[in-house]
């Protein structure tokens, strides 16, 4: 069995130094991103929360059985 020639190990070496550095900043980036994220669905929550309430100004309101007079 033949040995690999050296530029072989080289440049698996090299690929892999690039691929790490090249996964260092994807991971940055993302980590960067995190925050924004986060805002985001914050702020998607907080919509479907508003959105999900009854609009008071079109909708009046259902009188309780309190206000309701039995009297005849």
């Amino acid at each position: 069995m033949l040995a690999d020639p050296p530029w072989t190990l080289f440049t698996l070496a090299r690929t892999a130094k690039n691929k790490t550095r090249s996964n260092m900043n994807a991971m940055r980036a993302t980590a960067a991103a995190v925050p924004d994220i986060q805002d985001d669905m914050h702020d998607m929550v907080m919509l479907r929360t508003w959105a999900s309430r009854p609009n008071t100004a079109e909708t009046p309101a259902r009188p309780s059985a309190t206000m309701c007079s039995t009297s005849a």
